[in-house]
């Protein structure tokens, strides 16, 4: 891995322009920052057009490598909050929005287990308060839920995080080496036995979707994960994946002797058109150690090199052969998430 070091200017203009960036952050770059006092936050849930924008502005200063957009966040917290709890949250200093937060039931684990997403701008004086409040919240609110465990995925880029999450109970699962591909110059073509899901639901109105949720369930069931697997039901998946804000273009399928092989998503930044994250990537295991995955992934980073994509991010299980895939297919690693976990 490169080891040049970009200080937080460097990786805000992505939001702005393309830049070359793909490599590890250093402990100097990052921080830890001074520990000072903040004031009491105050927090409260989302609830008008300004509370929404200043929260996903937040969540972009924090997830810098794939900015969302308003519509796409409010879509998915419409599409989940009918059948989990899922509640999305600010704090508030002076009447300005400095955390926004979110607790999920995690209904993949099937234990009470919540997933908790926080974010904040990471370069503040202030930001080592804001998280330790950000985080006993998150808690409090899990408790009232009748949640039994609390989990959250630490951006290993912040390192200072890692002591915050130690000193409030929180123990270490799994790390999920995180990684960037510079799309130009990689090896990638298109392939004909792959195919997108809008062409494959286009040609299989009647039972496509099952055949896809299928394939999913059974990728997702042998993924290296911090708890037992459970499936999500079908009808929630056709409500997730049918969503407008989802572009089935970018979502691949690996289609040969009349089998649904495997799989790779695409998920283009509605924000800044050359970054994309990699979603779920997988090959059942019939098919495994064939090149089915390889097939799936030079295939899409073909399909955004047309688009105008210059960046692709993804994450792995550090143990998961998928991940020494991607290097060889060019990926550089960046940092670790790192997967944190309390009882409640």
């Amino acid at each position: 891995p490169l080891q040049e070091v970009f200080d937080y200017e460097d990786r805000n203009k992505i939001n702005r322009q393309s830049t070359s960036f793909c490599c590890p952050l250093s402990a100097q770059a990052l921080g830890p920052y001074p520990k000072t006092k903040s004031k009491e936050m105050i927090f409260k849930e989302l609830e008008t057009d300004q509370d929404w924008s200043e929260a996903i502005a937040l969540r972009n200063t924090y997830n810098w490598t794939h900015p969302g957009s308003i519509a796409e966040a409010r879509s998915f917290h419409e599409r989940t909050k009918k059948d989990r709890i899922d509640i999305r949250y600010a704090g508030r200093i002076d009447n300005e929005i400095v955390f926004y937060g979110s607790v999920m039931l995690n209904k993949n684990a099937g234990d009470g287990t919540y997933w908790l997403t926080l974010s904040f701008d990471p370069k503040t004086d202030r930001s080592h308060d804001i998280f330790t409040e950000g985080v006993q919240e998150a808690e409090k609110r899990i408790r009232e839920f009748g949640g039994k465990r609390s989990m959250y995925e630490s951006r290993g880029e912040y390192t200072w995080e890692k002591g915050i999450l130690e000193q409030n109970g929180f123990t270490l699962d799994m790390k999920f080496p995180y990684s960037c591909l510079e799309v130009d110059g990689c090896p990638c073509d298109l392939h004909p036995s792959v195919q997108s899901f809008a062409e494959y639901l286009k040609l299989n109105p009647d039972d496509g979707l099952h055949k896809i949720w299928r394939l999913e369930m059974d990728i997702a069931a042998d993924l290296p994960l911090p708890f037992p697997f459970v499936e999500t039901p079908f009808e929630t998946y056709t409500n997730f994946i049918l969503d407008p804000e989802v572009d089935l273009e970018c979502k691949f399928l690996v289609l040969e002797d009349g089998e649904l092989k495997g799989m790779t998503q695409l998920w283009p930044s509605q924000i800044n058109p050359k970054l994309a994250s990699t979603g779920l990537t997988g090959v059942r295991r019939p098919y495994r150690r064939q090149g089915v995955a390889t097939r799936a992934k030079r295939h899409s980073t073909a399909w955004a090199k047309q688009q105008g994509i210059e960046k692709i991010f993804t994450d792995n299980e550090e143990n998961n052969p998928m991940y020494q895939l991607n290097l060889q297919l060019g990926f550089r690693h960046m940092f670790d998430y790192e997967v944190y976990s309390k009882p409640c």
